[in-house]
């Protein structure tokens, strides 16, 4: 969580890396596999959509495919929830819209993603 929009969730929620790295071990994921999607326990409002095994290297693909495939699963068996996020990995992964709008199509239409304007 050193750069990015994760890197802002880290700022602000204070502990939250450290109580993710801990929930990401407790479920034995290994970390260069990824974990893809997780949600905060007991309804909570902050999910981590992972795009990158490393947070210096580059947005791989199949991460941001896995996470949104599980994104997909989570938000058609939630269609009540209306969730909002950043586009992923354009920024600090290094993709461009080019690469990650085929990916995140199928993304059902409670799904927000939002492209920060400069």
């Amino acid at each position: 969580m050193g750069a990015g929009i994760a890197k802002e969730v880290r700022d602000r929620f204070k502990g939250i890396d450290k109580a993710i790295g801990t929930y990401i071990n407790r479920l034995g994921i290994e970390t260069e596999k990824g974990y893809g999607l997780l949600l905060s326990p007991n309804g909570g409002k902050v999910g981590a959509f992972q795009t990158k095994i490393h947070y210096k290297d580059e947005s791989p693909l199949w991460l941001i495919a896995k996470s949104t495939n599980m994104l997909k699963e989570y938000a058609e068996s939630n269609p009540h929830i209306i969730i909002s996020m950043p586009y992923p990995g354009i920024g600090h992964g290094n993709r461009t819209i080019d690469e990650i709008e085929p990916i995140i199509s199928v993304l059902p239409d409670n799904v927000h993603v939002y492209q920060k304007l400069l």
